[in-house]
């Protein structure tokens, strides 16, 4: 949604400016819509797919301190989760705060919340890692394990 927000407002920023309430004058963004939808329907393949799914699971096995993780776009669309849903709200709700103060990619996020520590890492400018602890996991070992993770998950890509 946001890929076509800028695409519309770039592409008729004179006719918005000047907007006379004849909507006729955007119908032809509708092939637009449909290539940008097209063209981010597959963010990775499926051996690159299969490969994070095993570095999810090891990540598990690394260290007691962690709970869940998830992998999702920038705009807070999931490729793979084992997160419960109540979380993944709050990951939204976090990337939500950050839009709306103009800050539209994250690139590091770690939160205390009631359910743990939630770590948020750019693996690339398209991708998020994140990472559930415990909460009495300390900060540093949050943030060494999930720079890692990120770290290689973007070799993978």
């Amino acid at each position: 949604m946001l890929e076509i927000k800028e695409k519309f407002s770039k592409t008729y920023h004179d006719q918005l400016l000047n907007f006379n309430g004849n909507v006729t004058d955007f119908f032809d963004f509708d092939s637009t819509i449909t290539q940008i939808i097209e063209d981010s329907k597959y963010i990775i393949d499926e051996l690159t797919f299969y490969k994070i799914k095993q570095i999810f699971n090891e990540l598990k096995t690394f260290s007691s301190f962690v709970i869940d993780s998830a992998l999702i776009t920038q705009n807070g669309g999931i490729v793979l989760t084992t997160l419960d849903d109540r979380i993944l709200s709050e990951i939204t709700r976090l990337l939500e705060a950050r839009y709306f103060t103009g800050k539209t990619e994250i690139n590091e996020l770690i939160t205390l919340e009631d359910f743990g520590i939630l770590c948020l890492h750019a693996v690339n400018t398209s991708l998020i890692s994140v990472i559930q602890f415990k909460r009495e996991c300390p900060f540093e070992t949050a943030l060494i394990i999930s720079k890692k993770f990120s770290k290689r998950i973007k070799t993978t890509l």
